[in-house]
């Protein structure tokens, strides 16, 4: 790990999930909660709570494949006492974006049905953000998004208004409201002025090298060498040509014990193919 840094990116995986999906850290998840959808929530309580053996457990279980672990621990959920919240950050733009924000949104909707024996009743309503580093949104220059279950002519939901989807692209200009100008800056990993909210502040702290266990920063030294070492794949396989170049990457993963829908996903090859290498 990189020890002349600070602090550890803020929308990295580890930070992310460390600052969100902490216990204890609820009053930063309904600072944030308030500051994109506008209303304060009460009874935050977290359902997949970070630890880092938990994190280092599932790691393992994907055979030390990153991209294999966020895929499984793809976004932070919390119940309130009025709904449900997710919150996921996308570092790399995906094409299927709009697909996969719906995807998770409508999933964490339609899970709650008859979870305490209610059928519709147990349905609730859910708020999702999620955070982008490259903009997904073209023509202009507006940050933060919501988008809701509206009737196109009176503008009034169905008779509750069950699903809220934000979309928050950090490297715009147009905000709604200062303390989403100071979200801004805490995720771009730029310093956090005094005047904003103690807690973005605190979110900053908690971020600080510093302030890591020994055992996350052991983990963020190896998620910094995986993404080295994936980096120098990619380089090898432009510069010898493509199809050559995949196959010598899908080889080496192989020959690393790297989890076989990892290497398809990396390279466009086959199963088959890759079994015969």
């Amino acid at each position: 790990m990189d020890n002349t840094k600070k602090r550890i990116t803020a929308i990295g995986d580890l930070a992310f999930k460390k600052v969100f999906a902490s216990i204890g850290n609820e009053d930063i998840i309904a600072g944030l909660i308030s500051d994109f959808f506008g209303f304060i929530p009460t009874g935050v309580t977290i359902t997949n709570p970070y630890n880092i053996q938990t994190y280092d457990s599932e790691l393992r279980k994907h055979g030390g494949d990153f991209n294999a672990l966020k895929e499984t621990l793809n976004d932070v959920g919390v119940e309130l006492s009025n709904g449900d919240f997710i919150v996921e950050a996308q570092i790399k733009k995906l094409n299927v974006y709009g697909k996969r924000s719906l995807y998770y949104s409508f999933s964490r909707f339609c899970n709650n049905y008859d979870r305490n024996g209610n059928k519709y009743d147990d349905l609730r309503s859910v708020y999702s953000l999620n955070i982008l580093k490259e903009s997904y949104f073209t023509g202009d220059d507006v940050a933060t998004r919501v988008f809701r279950l509206y009737d196109d002519c009176d503008k009034i939901p169905i008779d509750r208004d069950y699903i809220r989807i934000g979309y928050f692209e950090l490297l715009k200009t147009e905000l709604r409201n200062e303390h989403q100008r100071f979200w801004q800056m805490y995720f771009l990993d730029r310093n956090v002025p005094p005047e904003a909210p103690e807690y973005i502040r605190r979110a900053g702290k908690l971020i600080e090298i510093a302030n890591l266990g020994k055992e996350e920063r052991y983990m963020l030294s190896l998620e910094e060498k995986y993404a080295a070492d994936q980096h120098a794949l990619f380089s090898t396989a432009r510069s010898e040509g493509m199809a050559e170049g995949m196959v010598k990457v899908a080889r080496k993963l192989k020959d690393e014990g790297a989890v076989m829908s990892l290497i398809v996903k990396v390279t466009g090859l086959s199963e088959q193919e890759i079994e015969a290498l």
